[in-house]
């Protein structure tokens, strides 16, 4: 299935507003695409308008755009094969469905191609100017044991990969996951197969409950080059794994090391669920935040390889960004709640109104926990400007459908507008 759309754009205010956001959208008839720009100096909201809506996108879900931003893409949850990828030209206003194989799932664009994962186990790279798929590699024919599908991607632009996180085994572990493959996107070529030690048995679960949750399952990635780091975030385990990143490129895992992010040190019970970056006076750092009940928010040196400060926050945090202007970093509160039970993982969504900001300090202990309520559930957090102003957006709401300008440094209030629809995801500011 291919289909075209034009859309009409009208310049913005490209000179005055800060970085464009990007955000999907869906209602209860259609889903879509929109862009929302805010003056950094006064918060005055300069531009929000729809770029994509379509009655078929109501399931419009993860957005990214490309380094040039000439091209921004969508997945749509829950569908195979057929249309499941929207990719929009934001230079002449046109959008065309791509077709697939299974479910499309992350997306990342490196040096203007969009890489997409797929719950068939493949990962396919997207030329946009083409809307053509000029590369496939099928996991479940190109590793043994066979992946089971692709979680995370991070580019490591200094030697080119792409490293790509595998979670969870298939229910009867016919396909694995519990590992790391590094492709070289110079040759195509798979150069690693890290396989991670699945040396917490009694975490995991039996074949007749979930055999999916047999191995540390790792998820989130990073790549620290100053630190000779390789990163991921453990979910089973509740914790994070780090390996010399040399190593990784030359297809071995050396020295790799386990550290729980639980606020008691337990294995097991944490779920760390979002990460953030965090440059402290030279050092490269890593915000981790749990997803549990207990929560907690724990920052990693991955020079040291160690965990260097817990802090008591609750569970189920947004992802963390970055506000340098301000010396902050900034998190929503969307409620992501995961545990352990007899049955399997549970996985509860509830978001609250308390949203967070963490005030970075000299010391062993660089952040401070700074939560501040709202009048309704606060689902994400995203700069305006990075670099130029202490200015958010706050997407809440009951049905995440409103954004807020807001103010890190006074918490005033400078913008209110209505999104098209209930929020979906945004793209990650550069």
């Amino acid at each position: 299935m291919l289909k075209s759309i034009f859309l009409f754009l009208v310049p913005g205010f490209w000179l005055l507003a800060g970085e464009p956001l990007y955000y999907s959208f869906a209602t209860s008839e259609n889903g879509g695409v929109a862009r929302l720009r805010a003056d950094p100096a006064t918060g005055e909201v300069l531009e929000h308008k729809t770029l994509f809506v379509h009655e078929e996108a109501v399931k419009i879900k993860k957005v990214a755009l490309s380094q040039n931003r000439h091209f921004l893409a969508a997945n749509l949850e829950d569908v195979e094969d057929a249309g499941n990828i929207v990719l929009l030209d934001l230079r002449e206003g046109s959008a065309r469905f791509l077709d697939l194989k299974g479910e499309a799932d992350h997306l990342l664009f490196v040096e203007n191609r969009l890489y997409v994962g797929s719950t068939a186990g493949r990962l396919f790279r997207v030329n946009p100017e083409a809307g053509e798929i000029e590369k496939e590699w099928d996991f479940r024919k190109l590793l043994d044991p066979s992946g089971r599908r692709p979680e995370d991607f991070v580019h490591d632009s200094e030697a080119n990969h792409l490293w790509v996180s595998f979670q969870k085994d298939s229910r009867q572990q016919r396909h694995r996951g519990s590992r790391l493959v590094g492709i070289d996107l110079t040759t195509h070529r798979i150069f690693a197969d890290l396989q991670l030690p699945r040396d917490h048995p009694d975490l995991h679960y039996p074949i007749e409950v979930d055999g999916r949750e047999s191995g540390p399952n790792p998820e989130v990635l990073r790549v620290s080059p100053n630190t000779n780091t390789l990163f991921v975030t453990l979910d089973l385990y509740g914790a994070v794994g780090m390996a010399d990143l040399d190593a990784a490129r030359e297809g071995r895992l050396q020295n790799w090391t386990v550290r729980s992010t639980a606020p008691d040190g337990s294995f097991g019970s944490a779920f760390p669920d979002r990460v953030g970056d965090l440059q402290l006076q030279g050092r490269d750092l890593i915000v981790v935040a749990n997803a549990s009940q207990a929560g907690g928010l724990a920052v990693v040196d991955p020079r040291a390889r160690e965990v260097m400060q817990m802090a008591p926050v609750f569970g189920g945090l947004s992802t963390l960004e970055s506000v340098p202007f301000a010396d902050m970093l900034v998190s929503g509160s969307p409620g992501k709640i995961k545990a352990r039970t007899p049955e399997g993982l549970s996985n509860n969504r509830t978001p609250v109104t308390v949203w967070m900001l963490f005030e970075i300090r000299e010391g062993e202990a660089p952040l401070l926990p700074v939560p501040l309520s709202m009048e309704t559930p606060v689902h994400r957090v995203m700069p305006v400007d990075r670099n130029r102003s202490s200015l958010v957006y706050l997407n809440l709401g009951e049905r995440a459908d409103e954004w807020v300008v807001i103010d890190v440094r006074t918490r005033k209030v400078h913008g209110r507008v209505k999104a098209f629809g209930s929020v979906g995801r945004t793209n990650r500011l550069p």
